[in-house]
Formats: structure tokens, sequence, C-alpha cells
């Protein structure tokens, strides 16, 4: 997920593109130019944290009826 810009960073942008427009004429050199312009502002959200993976059946074997009783209880 990419936040909003601020106002200025938007304009500033903005005027970039249109610097950009009139200096090539070349489609592509443009294209280039400005993916490399959002490439300086945009900002890497870091993922939320992954839950943590739940037990299989080998995990569930391998805890004992105490340990399944005794966080049981503990919960109640």
């Amino acid at each position: 997920m990419i936040k909003r810009l601020p106002k200025s960073s938007r304009k500033f942008i903005r005027f970039e593109k249109s610097r950009i427009r009139g200096q090539f004429s070349d489609l592509g050199i443009r294209r280039e130019k400005i993916s490399e312009l959002y490439a300086r502002f945009a900002k890497k959200v870091k993922n939320p944290p992954a839950e943590s993976p739940k037990p299989t059946e080998e995990d569930r074997k391998t805890i004992s009826r105490k340990q399944i009783k005794a966080s049981s209880s503990a919960k109640k």
C-alpha cells in the first residue's frame, strides 16, 4: 500500500513531469524518466507481521495430553 504524498511533493512531481515532457520527445525516454521520478518518491510500507503458523497434526501428536490439559485449564 502506498500512502498519498504531501501536496508539495505532488506539485513538484507535476512540474517535473511537465519539464520532462517538454525536454524529451521520445516516448520511451519520457516514460523512463517519469518512472525514475516516481521511484524517488515511492515510500516502502512494511508488511504487517505474519501470524504464527498453526500447529499441524504431527505437532499436535507430539504434545502430551498433560500439556494440553494444563494449557486449557490455565485459560479458564
